[in-house]
């Protein structure tokens, strides 16, 4: 799943837009949120990832192929921003 590269694009932006301040308590509350968003997320993927493997067929087998290859590009991605 995207969850650190999606949580490090959203601390970002909320960084460069002057919304997140680095104190204890707005850290505490974004991880906090964070962490449940991610749990109820996985709860409902546990929940239904039968009828969704059945529903979506040769697609469920190869996601893990298709993630691998998206993280990748964004790796890259971020790589070549922090050096050039």
């Amino acid at each position: 799943m995207f969850a650190v590269p999606f949580y490090c694009g959203v601390v970002t932006t909320l960084d460069a837009v002057g919304w997140m301040q680095f104190d204890i308590s707005n850290t505490l509350f974004f991880v906090t949120g964070s962490a449940l968003g991610t749990l109820c997320i996985l709860v409902v993927y546990i929940k239904y990832s039968k009828m969704i493997q059945q529903k979506s067929g040769r697609f469920t087998k190869d996601i893990n192929l298709v993630l691998s290859f998206l993280t990748g590009i964004v790796a890259v991605f971020t790589l070549l921003k922090f050096f050039i």
